[in-house]
């Protein structure tokens, strides 16, 4: 029979799960129990160590993140001992840890649930392994900060009891889920966890309903394990504290609803509100901060030549109307190019917006000239502005990179730390670690590597660095760390494989860099960094900046209303004709999916070119379709995932490539090199080669 069950519930923390089953299978020895593993769809080869390194496991791979108490529901459901613990991945459990846990089980019949002593890594104790519902009371102490100021007060400190002895035993309302042992009975009676709750508060909601059962809960700390507090929380992707608070929320909800349950249900909401509020405040200031910076140089640019001029600073305050159309042009034109979003020191962005910011500002004081500075004060303003917006980037970069100063250091992670992926486990992977690392004058923060399929997935550490994850949870790694930079060892990946990545996350702006296997690898219009020997090749596809998507809708409006007119008799003529008829059909998206438009059938058989432009220029105007795309396919013919919409002609068309290899090269040559000169050049190509 078995006397012991233990479930794990695990989400990307490998080599710490590893860890704790190997502690795990030495505090069982002696004892008849079962370990299940519960996988929430992590990304790091977790499924495939448990497999090879301990195969008497059970274990469920999850293919999504269910959550904490869904997917122990899932394992509480198969266990056959008499005792349950529940156990986080990220903790150690000490050789008598289950042995002490039993025999106090075996010796009170009336406790239901224990918990032992949990402590931090530096050896100090985890407040939430003994703690007490939150009563309004218990609630407002543990929000407003009570609890921490005065952590010895019996009346500001028992929802995590810090007055009490930790070393000695005493009866709680509640203990920890990352260590709980229960007795089965005890399960059978008050059910399983609360599927409402994600994560946080299943355990305090499970405490409280055994209390209402009428069995003790314990905190025994003749007994310890050590916990790595936070470390699925920490790549997850989510704002844990938020997650926190809501889950209280529901707790406060669902068992305070009768009679004192406003109190705490305000305090709650307030809490959530605070932080958020913060979060909001502390995200704004960093988003404004460098636009900040430039607009002050902007008015002082501004502010420069006016004195220039009239020699009377004053004159600045009566061009406060226009100052701010100007200013707001120059800003819009800087985000427009991508400075904000393709890094802080990119010199070639900061020019290309001023340039950008003094052509419309210029056509400002061309067609309105009623609302415009003086031709002499704009054109200084321009020429400073120009010397400023790059100059005070480069400064404080010298500045930074040199200093060893706490403020400056901040300043420069901020503003000019990349934070980087390397994806790929291989030597040249380990080369690039290495040149970076010695790189010390460039602001790189390498956060870790990413797995290919070619990879092995069970490394868990190259050169002081942990491997994350692998390429199909990126997006969720890239957004979780925070990431701006990824290099890809062209050992692990296929450069079709490297262009789906591209485009799925392209929303993202990230900065994306290779190794060129070879010199035939079409490197135009891309910036290469040499880190000694190994050169770096950053991709950049230019079709996906915001100004290019624009520009090419732009054009596709134009053009199909200027073509329209010219066949509405041929749409009338397809109307009354018995020989052709018009049918919705599917084609692919451009990013994998499916997208309905309208084709023009003759005798049953699609024609997508003459009269069938008809209904196809109407499905550019509604932007399901564009001039210059890729291949339009049908339903059940080649999925189309270059990120970018099916046309009426493309690149592939015009030179009747046949072979997958090479119609993808060309597609990518025009995701990289896009602009409104080349859509004219294949647009003008493919009629004439129609004509002809």
């Amino acid at each position: 029979m078995t006397e012991l069950s233990i479930i794990i519930v695990n989400y990307n923390v490998r080599k710490l799960l590893e860890q704790a089953l190997i502690s795990i299978r030495k505090a069982v020895k002696g004892i008849q129990s079962e370990i299940f593993v519960v996988d929430n769809n992590s990304s790091d080869g977790s499924d495939i160590m448990i497999k090879e390194h301990f195969p008497d496991v059970q274990l469920i791979s999850n293919k999504e993140n269910l959550g904490f108490s869904k997917a122990n529901n899932q394992a509480l459901k198969l266990a056959k001992g008499s005792f349950i613990c529940l156990i986080n991945p990220d903790t150690i459990v000490q050789g008598d840890t289950f042995t002490t846990c039993l025999t106090y089980f075996k010796n009170n019949d009336d406790v239901g649930a224990l918990g032992c002593k949990i402590i931090n890594p530096d050896g100090t104790i985890q407040p939430a392994c003994r703690r007490s519902f939150p009563t309004p009371w218990v609630a407002f102490s543990k929000i407003i900060g009570l609890a921490r100021l005065f952590p010895n007060s019996k009346l500001f400190s028992k929802y995590n009891l810090s007055y009490h002895d930790p070393d000695k035993t005493i009866e709680v309302d509640a203990i920890s889920g990352s260590f709980m042992m229960v007795r089965k009975k005890t399960i059978d009676e008050v059910g399983y966890l609360d599927e409402s709750f994600f994560l946080f508060g299943e355990d305090l909601d499970w405490c409280y309903r055994i209390k209402e059962g009428g069995w003790k809960i314990v905190y025994l700390p003749l007994t310890k394990i050590i916990h790595y507090k936070g470390s699925s929380t920490q790549k997850a992707g989510f704002d844990s504290i938020k997650v926190f608070y809501q889950a209280m929320q529901i707790f406060v909800r669902k068992h305070y609803q009768k009679g004192f349950s406003l109190i705490p249900s305000w305090f709650l909401l307030m809490g959530i509100w605070i932080r958020g509020g913060f979060s909001f405040l502390i995200k704004s200031l960093k988003m404004i901060s460098v636009p900040g910076i430039d607009l002050l140089f902007i008015q002082i640019s501004l502010l420069l030549s006016i004195i220039m001029k009239f020699n009377n600073a004053n004159v600045w305050y009566s061009y406060a109307s226009i100052n701010c159309i100007y200013s707001f042009v120059w800003l819009v034109s800087f985000s427009f190019v991508g400075l904000y979003s393709r890094g802080v020191k990119n010199l070639f962005k900061a020019l290309e917006g001023v340039l950008a910011g003094f052509v419309i500002n210029a056509s400002i004081t061309f067609f309105l000239p009623q609302y415009a500075f003086s031709r002499q004060v704009f054109i200084v303003a321009a020429l400073l502005n120009s010397l400023f917006i790059p100059g005070w980037r480069i400064l404080l970069f010298l500045a930074t990179s040199s200093s060893h100063n706490r403020f400056f250091n901040f300043i420069s992670s901020y503003m000019f730390q990349k934070r980087v992926l390397i994806v790929g486990t291989d030597t040249l992977a380990k080369r690039i670690m290495k040149r970076i690392s010695n790189r010390t004058t460039h602001k790189y923060n390498i956060v870790g590597f990413v797995t290919s399929e070619k990879d092995d997935l069970l490394k868990t550490e190259i050169s002081n660095k942990p491997v994350l994850g692998s390429l199909r949870d990126l997006k969720r790694l890239i957004i979780a760390h925070k990431i701006n930079e990824i290099i890809f060892s062209p050992e692990s990946m296929e450069s079709k494989d490297l262009l789906n990545i591209i485009v799925d996350t392209k929303k993202l702006n990230i900065d994306f860099k290779i190794v060129p296997e070879s010199d035939d690898m079409i490197i135009a219009n891309t910036d290469i960094e040499n880190f000694d020997d190994i050169p770096l090749v950053e991709f950049d596809y230019k079709i996906y900046r915001i100004s290019n998507l624009i520009l090419k809708r732009t054009f596709d409006l134009i053009l199909s209303f200027l073509f329209f007119p010219l066949l509405i008799p041929f749409f009338l003529y397809i109307l009354v004709s018995l020989k052709y008829s018009i049918n919705r059909t599917y084609i692919s998206d451009g990013t994998g999916g499916r997208e309905k438009i309208l084709v023009v059938y003759r005798n049953g058989k699609k024609l997508l070119h003459n009269l069938g432009m008809v209904t196809l220029l109407f499905e550019v105007m509604r932007g399901k379709l564009t001039f210059i795309g890729t291949e339009l396919n049908f339903c059940g013919s080649h999925v189309n995932e270059y990120g970018f919409k099916p046309g009426l002609t493309s690149i592939v068309q015009l030179y009747n490539t046949k072979t997958d290899k090479e119609k993808f090269r060309l597609n990518e040559y025009y995701l990289r090199n896009y602009s409104l000169m080349l859509d004219l050049e294949i647009l003008f190509k493919s009629v004439v080669k129609k004509l002809i």
